[in-house]
């Protein structure tokens, strides 16, 4: 009995038919999902770009409006394909002010939160064929800007030591009396964390034999002879203060355009000492027979050197001490910073930048000046880099109405030293803008 047989070529055609949608569903997923996938990463670029550029802007201008920020974002997330027209995408500007500790103390306007948003719809190729005609990316960028600040330096301290390691950092000489005031009451900081030395007490603050009278001592490290100091109370193991300044730079004060000093009578005018004037080489400054400084930034590459017998007047101006020591032994000096409250440089009087290799980490070169009743310095010392004494007299009374800013500090002499220090008065050094990508 013969028995028919039975084709299946129906069924197999069946099952062909299944793996080609199981291959075109993983070929959707694959090409799909992998375009889906460089889409979401494109986006997060484009989001974090624009949130970048309108963080770097409004740290350069704080006047912009919302308005402008909404166009630059926009302009930056269609330049990289996500132009805010639906249905290919969307893209949201949030602004909010951040929270306090994100940016430095004293800003004179917030720091802000830039968050882009950007909703992107990307077309499918094959998931089409399944009724997928899109895939969705939601992606966010979040920047912080903090505007530049000109704020008191170190917290408006009068007088600050910023060695971080080195013993005696502020060392109390002689047998003065030394009187700091300050309007934001702060008196004495030492940043270094040096620590007893047992058979030969140093520290960070070394005390001499004189007294010392401030609204307030701070050190990293130790303090030897605190007893000077009272009443005030020495704070030892403080948190360092690490705040990043932008001390000056010497090409702005001093760019390769700025002509030789001249002289008129007993005048001099501002400029380069001593220049192309062959006459002043090897010559300290100022040169014989000055008395007056006229208004401007004054840039020594010679020796600042006075005696007890020299007058010297000058009314805004600023000494920049690009080679060599400054070292003023009494005499009848008065001298006063710029006052103009639209200069970046208002109350610099004194500054020694860290180019200056005659005096880095020199205790017997940086700058020296010892007080006389007769003489009077308006402005701040700034020398980070290098060493400074300030020395009073019997005659002293309250010259010094200045911040004191350096590597290492001497205060001292034989009479009473004053310092007066007023933070409306004395330079303020910029904490540069800074933007940061938080998301």
């Amino acid at each position: 009995m013969n028995v028919p047989q039975r084709y299946q070529k129906g069924q197999a055609l069946i099952l062909i038919a299944l793996a080609i949608v199981a291959m075109v569903s993983f070929l959707a997923l694959a090409i799909d999902g992998g375009n889906a996938f460089a889409d979401r990463r494109q986006a997060q670029n484009a989001a974090d770009a624009a949130a970048l550029a309108a963080a770097m802007r409004y740290a350069q201008d704080t006047t912009l409006t919302n308005t402008y920020f909404n166009t630059l974002v926009v302009q930056r997330t269609t330049e990289n394909g996500y132009n805010n027209t639906q249905p290919r995408s969307t893209v949201v500007l949030t602004i909010e002010e951040a929270p306090a500790n994100q940016c430095p103390e004293f800003v004179d306007e917030p720091g802000l939160h830039f968050t882009v948003d950007i909703d992107s719809n990307s077309p499918t190729w094959f998931g089409r064929i399944l009724g997928i005609n899109t895939m969705h990316n939601h992606v966010t960028s979040k920047a912080l800007s903090c505007p530049a600040v000109h704020e008191p330096a170190f917290k408006g301290t009068a007088v600050v030591a910023l060695n971080k390691t080195v013993c005696q950092a502020i060392k109390i000489s002689g047998t003065s009396n030394t009187q700091v005031t300050s309007s934001t009451n702060q008196g004495l900081y030492v940043a270094s964390s040096c620590t007893d030395v047992p058979t030969n007490p140093q520290n960070a603050l070394y005390g001499g034999s004189g007294s010392v009278s401030a609204p307030s001592v701070s050190v990293v490290g130790g303090a030897y002879g605190s007893s000077i100091f009272l009443p005030t109370v020495v704070q030892t193991g403080v948190a360092r203060i690490n705040s990043l300044y932008d001390w000056p730079g010497i090409d702005a004060l001093c760019p390769a355009s700025t002509p030789t000093m001249t002289v008129s009578g007993n005048s001099l005018t501002p400029g380069v000492f001593p220049g192309s004037n062959n006459s002043w080489t090897n010559k300290v400054f100022p040169p014989a027979g000055i008395q007056t400084l006229q208004p401007g930034v004054y840039c020594l590459d010679n020796d600042f050197k006075t005696t007890n017998s020299d007058t010297l007047n000058g009314t805004g101006v600023i000494i920049v001490q690009r080679r060599g020591e400054i070292n003023i032994q009494g005499g009848a000096i008065n001298l006063a910073a710029p006052n103009d409250a639209n200069s970046v440089y208002r109350g610099l009087l004194f500054y020694m930048p860290e180019s200056n290799t005659d005096t880095y980490g020199s205790l017997s070169k940086g700058i020296t000046i010892a007080g006389s009743g007769s003489s009077q310095y308006d402005g701040s010392i700034v020398a980070p880099y290098a060493h400074v004494t300030i020395n009073g007299s019997s005659a002293t009374d309250g010259p010094f109405k200045t911040q004191v800013i350096a590597d290492t500090i001497t205060l001292g002499g034989g009479g009473t030293l004053t310092l007066v220090y007023d933070a409306e008065q004395q330079y303020k050094p910029p904490i540069p803008a800074g933007i940061q990508l938080i998301k």
